[in-house]
């Protein structure tokens, strides 16, 4: 397990390690790729999940010094239209009254 505020530590310190594992899987994104270096350099917390959003943080900050280049983010990924915004408090429950599955407001996502 490493701390999280050594993860731009550990990254900087072996940038061909680095590009290898992204050189691997050319067409992931930015998510992917965050994942794959975590699991790569063991970036795990102490309950054993990957942490790949500080290991997205460390990419990014990479990214503004020059040393690597991300893949674009997508415009699907920068917005969410109307009906995915509303359906993401959505959710499908057998109605009561007619057996149907209907949609009802959820708040506990």
């Amino acid at each position: 397990m490493v701390v999280q505020h050594q993860i731009l530590k550990t990254l900087r310190a072996a940038p061909c390690e680095l590009t290898e594992v992204m050189k691997q899987h050319p067409d992931d994104g930015r998510t992917a790729i965050s994942r794959r270096v975590s699991e790569a350099f063991g970036f795990y917390d102490a309950l054993g999940r990957v942490q790949h959003s500080s290991c997205l943080q460390a990419l990014k900050t990479l990214e503004a010094e020059g040393a690597l280049s991300l893949p674009h983010r997508s415009a699907w990924s920068e917005a969410l239209c109307l009906v995915c915004w509303t359906n993401r408090y959505l959710r499908l429950l057998e109605c009561r009254h007619c057996s149907r599955m209907c949609a009802a407001w959820s708040w506990n996502w």
